[in-house]
């Protein structure tokens, strides 16, 4: 008995001086905890502020900088277009800016087609391309389309032939009413044969904003194959280099007319337009098969064409030879002669 006891009291003062250790124990391991820094956290917030930092830097190096700032134009092409007024429509194009900050002369974040818009807005072009060479130089190659007209100018004449008029006196009144009779006579002699008006031609040539460039020394290659229109004066005009005719949009719709008709099913071909400006809203043009056709920019030209091609399939057909002219600026009719 005694010595169960003495064991039993042994183990219980082992668990007495376990728990007292367990207790010392507890207050040393939170104030390690406390003491003990993460160095993940610190890791992290490292990395962050070294990749934005990167990110700024690159940014600015490759956007905001003058590194990669178009610096060199070249333009290459233009005939009739005038390079101060390019250069101005690439320095206004340069000059803007993406949101609000970003810089168009960047040579990576240049607008191509914002550039060939504007160009498209003020000439009348076949093709631009644009060449980037890095790091800062633009080179635009122009195709004019059609860069030059023709313009033919006839000038009314007036040819009189003036005889000398003689004072008489006449007592007898019978020789006066003969006399009478016999200007009635040739009155009416003169209406008949009252002359044709007589017209002075000459050429020059037109740019494609309307501004006359040069005059005479046209080649017979350039008649054939170049736009012609003809306007007519009733009194001599004096036309020079540098008169502005009309205006781009008449140049450009006259283009537009040489070209739908060239590509008509029927094979027309044009001669010339007849342009008279006090009749800005119409336009006449004569095919090389002798007769004429009047236009109206005030209905779609295709439209027009169309009405055309159709008339001269359904209606004329084989009196096409005898054709005088064909009538297309009512909307929904045709008519001809």
């Amino acid at each position: 008995m005694i010595n169960r006891h003495r064991f039993y009291k042994t183990k219980q003062n082992l668990n007495k001086v376990r728990l007292l250790r367990q207790k010392k124990q507890r207050p040393r391991t939170e104030e390690t905890k406390e003491n003990h820094i993460d160095t993940s956290v610190v890791k992290k917030m490292l990395s962050t502020v070294f990749f934005i930092t990167s990110l700024l830097w690159f940014g600015y190096f490759f956007i905001l900088s003058d590194n990669f700032f178009i610096k060199t134009v070249t333009i290459e092409g233009n005939e009739n277009i005038p390079i101060e007024e390019l250069n101005i429509i690439t320095k206004n194009c340069l000059a803007k800016k993406h949101w609000f900050f970003i810089p168009n002369k960047n040579i990576l974040l240049f607008s191509e087609d914002d550039l060939k818009q504007s160009i498209s807005e003020q000439y009348i072009v076949k093709n631009i391309i644009i060449d980037k060479k890095f790091p800062f130089e633009l080179n635009i190659k122009i195709e004019e389309k059609l860069a030059r007209l023709i313009l033919r100018t006839r000038t009314l004449v007036e040819i009189t032939d003036k005889e000398e008029e003689n004072d008489f006196t006449v007592d007898d009144a019978d020789s006066t009413d003969s006399n009478d009779k016999e200007e009635e006579g040739d009155t009416e002699k003169e209406e008949e044969e009252k002359p044709e008006p007589t017209y002075t031609e000459d050429y020059f040539y037109l740019d494609v904003n309307g501004i006359i460039v040069s005059h005479g020394n046209i080649s017979d290659k350039d008649i054939t194959t170049l736009p012609i229109i003809e306007m007519e004066f009733d009194s001599q005009t004096l036309v020079k280099p540098g008169d502005i005719i009309m205006d781009r949009e008449k140049v450009e719709y006259i283009f537009s007319v040489y070209e739908v008709i060239g590509k008509s099913k029927e094979g027309l071909e044009l001669n010339y337009v007849l342009y008279n400006s006090e009749i800005d809203d119409e336009l006449t043009f004569a095919t090389k098969e002798g007769w004429q056709g009047f236009l109206s920019s005030d209905i779609a030209l295709e439209t027009q064409i169309k009405k055309l091609e159709l008339a001269l399939q359904e209606k004329i057909k084989e009196n096409r030879s005898n054709l005088q002219y064909i009538d297309l600026r009512v909307k929904d009719r045709v008519y001809f002669k």
